[in-house]
C-alpha cells in the first residue's frame, strides 16, 4: 500500500501516524503494532532512497527501534536484534556527522543500550 508519488513530507506524516498508532496498540495487540511499524519502515526506506535527509534517517532509526521493541514483546529475539542492527549504522552516521546533536546522542545511547539486552 504505497502512496502514488508522495512528497517527503506526506510520507513523514504517514510514518508518524503509523508509528503512533502502533504505539497505542503495542500493549494490547503487538502483532498489529508490528504490522504498522513494518509498513512505516517500508515507507521510510522508500523515502530514504529518494531523500536521504537527516530527519528521515532519524525517523527510520526510531521506526526500527519500535520494530525491535515489538519483536521483543512477541518473543522474537532474532527480529529484534536484526532491527537494531539496521538502526545502528544509520544512527552512527548521524552521530558522526553531528557529534554535538543531543538528539542523536540520546538515540545512539538508547539503541546501544537496548541492543545490549541481547
Amino acid at each position: 500500500n504505497r502512496l502514488p508519488n508522495p512528497s517527503g513530507s506526506d510520507v513523514a506524516v504517514l510514518v508518524s501516524a503509523l508509528n503512533r498508532t502502533g504505539d497505542h496498540l503495542e500493549d494490547q495487540n503487538p502483532e498489529e503494532a508490528m504490522r504498522l511499524y513494518r509498513r512505516a519502515a517500508q515507507q521510510m526506506e522508500d523515502l530514504l532512497s529518494r531523500e536521504p535527509l537527516d530527519a528521515h534517517r532519524l525517523r527510520a532509526v526510531q521506526t526500527y527501534d519500535r520494530i525491535a521493541r515489538a519483536a521483543h514483546a512477541l518473543g522474537d529475539a532474532a527480529t529484534s536484534i536484526a532491527s537494531y542492527r539496521r538502526a545502528i549504522p544509520i544512527i552512527e552516521e548521524l552521530f558522526r556527522l553531528h557529534p554535538n546533536n543531543t538528539r542523536y546522542q540520546r538515540q545512539i545511547s538508547m539503541t546501544y543500550g537496548m541492543m545490549a539486552n541481547y
